[in-house]
């Protein structure tokens, strides 16, 4: 079962991205120069350290089981598999919203993200959960339970300094520092700021940004904060569906 855990305090002081049952929790602000450290903590008391090998993860849907025998490229090998430049359109039930990923920097998401658009992956897809102020988090298929699935694999991390949290930004879900300590991302979800989040730089990988339709992005429906942010099945925006096209140089670099 998807275990949920609260927000602390007005200012997020638990910042928590659920990617498959797991929580990924990276808690308060980042080190400061007296030594203070950013702490993690894995979700609620019902996830245990033993959330490695959690039930959904061992049971993501046919088309994951297919795909993740491609997830296990390196990033290398994506990279080398990627081809021009592209934008990925997603059109939700919201309107439309395009995304320019860094295909220069984060090769291995980049290329991941345009495959799953290729093979209809997103279509459907909910945002499942989606903090006012925060984040929206999408890219899970809605599993038996109604619950969001992963793709069933992971990617390696490519957290590169100076690609940040702000608002408009896209970034990879993953589980937390206790059963993941490679930092490794979510084959699928994904998440994209309502704002700036300083304290998840240098913890996730951002791959992306998006160049139109932020506007679009602040009409999904939020969840509620004492759940931290998940919708109830059924009331969630969801994503259409998703397809790539190419890159315009005079849009790309453009949040707005």
């Amino acid at each position: 079962m998807l275990t949920r855990t609260h927000l602390t305090g007005s200012a997020l002081g638990a910042l928590c991205l659920l990617s498959i049952t797991s929580l990924a929790c990276a808690e308060g602000e980042k080190a400061t120069a007296s030594g203070k450290t950013t702490a993690t903590q894995a979700g609620s008391a019902a996830t245990t350290a033993g959330a490695a090998t959690s039930t959904k993860e061992g049971t993501a849907p046919t088309t994951g089981k297919l795909a993740a025998a491609q997830g296990a490229k390196s990033t290398a090998a994506l990279a080398a598999t990627a081809g021009a430049d592209e934008l990925v359109v997603l059109e939700t039930s919201s309107g439309e919203v395009v995304i320019d990923l860094f295909e220069d920097k984060t090769p291995g998401h980049a290329e991941n993200m345009k495959k799953l658009v290729r093979q209809g992956y997103y279509d459907g897809s909910p945002f499942h959960r989606v903090i006012d102020g925060f984040m929206a988090q999408g890219g899970g298929k809605t599993g038996a339970d109604g619950q969001p699935v992963d793709v069933g694999y992971t990617i390696p991390a490519e957290i590169v300094p100076g690609l940040n949290h702000h608002r408009g930004s896209v970034a990879a879900a993953r589980t937390s520092d206790a059963v993941n300590p490679e930092r490794k991302s979510s084959g699928s979800q994904f998440y994209i700021c309502f704002a700036d989040a300083t304290s998840l730089d240098g913890a996730y990988t951002v791959f992306g940004e998006v160049v139109s339709g932020m506007e679009n992005v602040d009409k999904l429906a939020k969840g509620d904060r004492r759940a931290n942010g998940v919708l109830p099945a059924g009331t969630a925006s969801t994503i259409v569906r998703a397809w790539l096209k190419p890159k315009d140089a005079t849009t790309a670099g453009k949040t707005p």
